[in-house]
């Protein structure tokens, strides 16, 4: 066996966070039916860290162990085959036996990005809080108010 570091870019708007969900979309179950297909059998992806949902990554570590033969290079070119374009493996490399993403992590970095304005963003055509719901919406609407009343607007 062996075990394989994953190195992860995605746009997690269309899915539920990081895990697996009985009846949402999510990253690990994406990349998860990925790793099946190719590698012909069930494969566990643990990431480093859970993200919830709309959340991205720009350097997200998972590690899969594996009995497959197939070098590392064709693993990242297979899974990006096999996945959405939202979800980019940037590179798979071979990793110690005991190489596990999120007890070995040793360093997590969160950029948050809130927009303070009324108008929706350009970039993405979302406005604020566009992928919140319930009790999250009325935290973030909450966060921008005081931002504006703090900061004035920009």
């Amino acid at each position: 066996m062996r075990t394989l570091r994953l190195l992860l870019e995605y746009d997690g708007t269309r899915y539920a966070g990081w895990q697996r969900q009985p009846n949402a979309p999510s990253i690990q179950a994406t990349l998860e039916d990925g790793a099946a297909s190719l590698l012909q059998a069930p494969h566990r992806i643990v990431g480093a860290g859970r993200t919830d949902a709309g959340v991205h990554a720009l350097g997200q570590v998972a590690h899969l162990t594996t009995s497959s033969s197939l070098l590392p290079e064709r693993i990242r070119d297979g899974l990006n085959a096999l996945t959405p374009p939202d979800i980019v493996v940037r590179d798979v490399a071979e990793a110690p036996p005991a190489f596990h993403a999120r007890r070995d992590a040793r360093l997590r970095i969160y950029r948050y990005v809130v927009l303070t304005r009324p108008q929706p963003s350009a970039k993405t055509g979302r406005s604020p809080c566009s992928l919140m719901v319930g009790p999250a919406c009325l935290a973030c609407c909450g966060l921008i108010k005081t931002l504006r009343r703090e900061l004035g607007t920009c």
